[in-house]
């Protein structure tokens, strides 16, 4: 996100989007490390679950935190450019 008012341009939705978006790539990676570690710590509880449920369940979480993320930052963006800019 990278909101543009009055000539100034804010990165702070842009930069922590980004950071949100990398921790969730790593989990619906199959072969990452967030996914192994997963399986792995499920697998000493004794359950046993295969990478691609694992990636399946973390879909609609990902969806649903990036949508939160979002409007968070967007907002926080806004009223930090209220503050600072105006």
């Amino acid at each position: 996100m990278l909101s543009i008012e009055n000539g100034h341009t804010s990165l702070i939705a842009t930069n922590a989007h980004k950071r949100h978006l990398i921790d969730f790539g790593d989990l619906l990676s199959m072969g990452g490390s967030g996914g192994l570690l997963v399986q792995s710590t499920l697998a000493g509880l004794g359950i046993e679950v295969e990478l691609a449920q694992l990636a399946a369940i973390e879909i609609p979480v990902c969806i649903i935190a990036t949508v939160v993320a979002i409007v968070f930052y967007v907002i926080k963006d806004r009223k930090m450019i209220q503050k600072y800019y105006k």
